[in-house]
């Protein structure tokens, strides 16, 4: 974390020096045998000698984590010679035994006494930044700075840190400062991170090209030249950039990822799977690597990489799970599907999820029997896997065999008293049971371990709405639910129904038609619809919305009720 302390201020002490070194190796065996090992004052040192003596036990409980010996060693080097570069030392072995208070403390006390020292400023900037600290961290170097203006080196810090905390202008703005003649290339590289941070990108291009020109082997400036060439899409350059550096020493596998990706983007199929093949033989590369070819919707090619993975390397069945997704999603062969999660065996890290998977086809496919089955075998197998005891409710409530689902899942509550996802299934399903009260009972439960689960608090506001009761608390929950999922349609129109209820109808027809453009394919959002838009008088789109509601609609009740309420209009 910092330098040696003696460099610029060593003991003068060279005849003294090996017998120290003799001393020390003495004293840390009788400390470390017996705790009470012999003091330098056992000898008649000179204070030199006996500080340079004390260094050295300081560095030998450093490399042998000796917390006790360290704290003794900083005490007498602290009183012998209280310098800027002990207590750097001293605040160095507090952070390495990962004490952060006692270096922040000694930190603190050395600024006091030597505020004009940069290193002790630094290091607790940079002991800030590691906490996350980092107002304390800009605090600490715009202190140093007020006092020392001209100081180009922490003016370099202090940028730097505000532009990785986002405050780029102020950063800028700070480095237009440096005279041109101290500009070096470091200072002009933070410039043009400090631009793009900005949004100024043809500057910040402008510059990083300048560096990599004056010094090829510039590897940051190129790195941050490439990612601005990505930023603004020109994937051309970008490739050509990453393409670069790849040649720059061996290429780490983030970077082969980058240049899969732009190919990818420039639709230069063949040259990305080459990329991948010829890339690291290692699981942690080929999954995320052909995942990049699923998301481009080259399905072919990236079957052919989940395959030709296989052949070369039969262990990583973890690629079959990538596989059974590229057969599902890009190619909707269920056989295949089935046949590469059928091939993950029961000691795969994603054995599970491919349980999960099948249980989903089997549903999808019409086979609730089959999937009831594999989520009943899967919960006897996994009894602690929560996903199971909920798939297999979901399925029996699918089949109209409602009070099963509920016995299970009161089971799992029972077992799971605390687990909101558990207790969500289950007021979910009390609610279409018709047990209003006691659903909203286990939604209260769910937000008193949970106070910001989104659902929980939406469907306590809306069914208080429905009731037409307490609507200032329903409000209350609808809003907060809304300020965690904005873009959530069902949370939207609960607000618009609330205010409805509230008899603020301009306002509910304003959020019910939001709502019918995030979720339009909901019976109860299109039946709402109709009822603010008759509020509001618009008859004919108060019919539409019914029409669309009762199409949608499964119970006979409530397609009944629709049908009322179009007679009605």
């Amino acid at each position: 974390m910092t330098k040696s302390a003696h460099q610029g201020r060593r003991p003068n002490v060279p005849l003294v020096l090996a017998l120290s070194l003799v001393l020390a190796s003495v004293c840390l065996a009788a400390c470390q045998s017996k705790g009470n090992g012999m003091r330098a004052d056992d000898w008649d040192l000179s204070p030199e000698a006996t500080t340079t003596y004390n260094y050295l036990l300081l560095q030998d409980a450093k490399r042998s984590q000796n917390a006790t010996l360290g704290q003794y060693a900083i005490d007498e080097l602290l009183t012998l010679d209280p310098s800027p570069e002990i207590i750097a030392e001293a605040a160095d072995f507090f952070w390495k035994s990962g004490n952060s208070e006692d270096t922040q403390k000694i930190l603190r006390l050395g600024i006091q006494e030597y505020p004009k020292n940069i290193e002790l400023q630094l290091m607790l900037a940079q002991v800030y930044l590691a906490e996350q600290h980092y107002d304390e961290a800009l605090k600490t170097l715009e202190g140093y700075l007020a006092q020392n203006p001209k100081d180009v080196e922490i003016r370099r810090q202090l940028a730097d840190l505000m532009m990785r905390s986002g405050r780029n202008l102020e950063a800028m703005e700070l480095l237009e400062t440096i005279p041109a003649d101290k500009m070096d290339p470091e200072l002009n590289y933070l410039k043009a991170r400090t631009l793009g941070g900005l949004k100024r990108y043809s500057e910040a291009i402008g510059m990083l090209k300048k560096l990599v020109q004056d010094d090829p082997e510039f590897v940051e400036a190129l790195a941050e030249l490439a990612y601005l060439y990505e930023e603004t899409e020109n994937y051309e350059q970008a490739e050509e950039a990453y393409a670069r550096l790849s040649t720059m020493g061996e290429p780490s596998r983030d970077l082969i990822l980058r240049l899969v990706e732009m190919n990818l983007k420039l639709e230069r199929v063949k040259r990305a799977k080459k990329y991948v093949l010829d890339g690291p033989q290692e699981l942690g590369f080929y999954i995320p690597a052909i995942t990049q070819f699923v998301e481009a919707k080259q399905y072919e090619a990236a079957r052919d990489l989940a395959n030709e993975v296989l052949r070369k390397h039969p262990e990583m069945t973890e690629v079959y799970f990538t596989l059974a997704l590229i057969e599902y999603e890009g190619f909707k062969d269920m056989a295949a599907t089935e046949k590469a999660l059928t091939s993950i065996g029961k000691d795969n890290r994603f054995y599970e999820r491919a349980q999960r998977f099948r249980i989903h086809l089997l549903n999808e496919s019409g086979d609730l029997e089959g999937a009831l089955r594999l989520a009943r075998e899967m919960r006897a197998e996994k009894p602690e896997a929560t996903d199971f005891w909920l798939m297999e409710a979901r399925l029996l409530e699918s089949m109209d065999r409602l009070d099963e689902a509920l016995a299970l899942t009161r089971q799992a509550a029972e077992k799971w008293p605390d687990d909101t996802q558990v207790l969500f299934t289950l007021g979910s399903l009390m609610d279409s049971a018709g047990e209003k009260d006691g659903a909203i009972e286990v939604m209260e439960k769910i937000i008193a371990v949970d106070p910001e689960h989104a659902d929980a608090l939406n469907y306590i506001g809306y069914t208080l709405a429905d009731q037409n009761r307490e609507l200032d608390r329903a409000y209350d929950l609808i809003t907060q639910a809304a300020g965690l999922k904005p873009d959530n349609g069902y949370i939207i129109d609960s607000l618009a129904w609330v205010y409805y209820r509230m008899g603020k109808v301009d306002k509910a027809w304003e959020l019910i038609q939001e709502a019918i453009s995030l979720a339009g394919d909901d019976a109860v959002i299109w039946e709402h619809y109709g009822d603010i838009a008759q509020a509001k008088g618009n008859l004919d789109q108060a019919r539409d919305a019914y029409r669309k509601s009762l199409n949608l609609q499964k119970k006979d009740a409530d397609k009944e009720r629709l049908r009322d309420k179009l007679s009605d209009l």
